[in-house]
């Protein structure tokens, strides 16, 4: 759903803020504002505040109404529920030891191929093997 954007903006503490959907900021604002007037207060700030959440809750039915009418919500249930599986099976295969240069070689290119080697914790189970293989060719 397209964000609304109410013009023109207000100054809050020094700074811009835009009356528009997309800002959390201003729509708490606007909620302030309103909440701290009188109903028929006709200030344009206030005025601008009503209309913000006013468009605030249109937009916010529409979009109940597309996960309504669409059945995105088990969609995304179920995308949820597959990527939590992805992401233990990913850990599974991180936190398998290797035993071998080739367990070692295979780790280290499905960790380049799902762009693992990021998260730091990943590159400490690689260290561990690598070092624990390190010690066996020692032996």
């Amino acid at each position: 759903m397209p964000h609304a954007v109410i013009a023109p903006s207000a100054v809050w503490r020094g700074s811009p803020t835009f009356w528009a959907t997309y800002n959390d900021h201003a729509i708490q604002l606007a909620k302030e504002l309103v909440e701290s007037n009188p109903r028929t207060s006709k200030k344009g700030d206030v005025i601008r505040a009503r209309k913000l959440i006013a468009a605030n809750h249109r937009r916010a039915r529409a979009i109940d109404q597309v996960h309504k009418t669409s059945g995105i919500g088990p969609r995304c249930e179920e995308s949820d529920r597959l990527l939590e599986i992805m992401v233990e099976a990913e850990d599974a295969v991180c936190a398998y030891p290797a035993s071998n240069l080739a367990d070692l070689e295979a780790k280290l290119a499905f960790f380049e191929e799902r762009d693992l080697a990021k998260n730091d914790g990943n590159m400490a189970l690689v260290l561990a093997d690598a070092r624990r293989l390190l010690a066996q060719k020692g032996r």
